[in-house]
C-alpha cells in the first residue's frame, strides 16, 4: 500500500458519536465490521493493539488516537520525524480543563513524562508534558507498525 492511501485510511477510521453535549470518537463501522483480510480489518487491527498496549484508559486511549489519526494523516512526509515531533506538540492541549483530564486516570503518563523531560513549573505543564508523551508514544508506535504495511 501506498503512503498516500495508508493516510486516507486514517482520516476516515473513527467517526463521531455524540455522548450528551460531547462528541466523542469511535470506530468507524467500515472498520470495525470489517472483514478478514481487508485492509480495514488491518487497520482497525493494528490501531486497537495500539491503543491497548498504551496502558491508556479506554477513553482516553481514544481522545490520543484521534489526535494521532489526524497527525499522520496530514504528514506531508511521513519520514520526516521533525514534522511528526511538531504536529505532537501542536496537538497538545491547551486549555486548562483539557490538560486536566490526563490527571482524572492516567497521571501515571504525567509522572512517566516528568521522568523523562524534568518537571515543569507547575501541575498544568506537567499535564502538558504528559499529553505530549501518550500522543508521542502512540504516534510513534502506530507509525511503527503502519510502516510494515507500506509498499515503496
Amino acid at each position: 500500500m501506498k503512503i498516500e492511501e495508508l493516510q486516507q485510511h486514517l482520516a476516515k477510521v473513527f467517526t463521531y458519536k455524540e455522548m450528551g453535549e460531547e462528541k466523542i470518537p469511535v470506530f468507524s463501522d467500515d472498520y470495525l465490521f470489517a472483514k478478514d483480510g481487508t485492509i480495514e480489518k488491518t487497520m482497525y487491527e493494528t490501531i486497537s493493539n495500539v491503543q491497548r498496549k498504551s496502558d491508556l484508559t479506554f477513553e482516553f486511549s481514544y481522545q490520543v488516537m484521534d489526535k494521532v489519526l489526524d497527525i499522520l494523516s496530514d504528514l506531508s512526509d511521513w519520514n520526516d520525524d521533525d514534522e511528526l515531533r511538531e504536529a505532537i506538540f501542536g496537538r497538545v492541549p491547551i486549555y486548562n480543563n483539557e490538560l486536566a483530564e490526563i490527571y482524572a486516570s492516567n497521571s501515571w503518563v504525567v509522572d512517566e513524562a516528568m521522568k523523562e523531560l524534568g518537571p515543569g513549573e507547575d501541575s498544568v505543564k506537567n499535564a502538558a508534558y504528559g499529553w505530549y508523551k501518550a500522543i508521542s508514544d502512540m504516534a510513534y508506535s502506530l507509525k511503527n507498525k503502519l510502516d510494515e504495511l507500506i509498499e515503496e
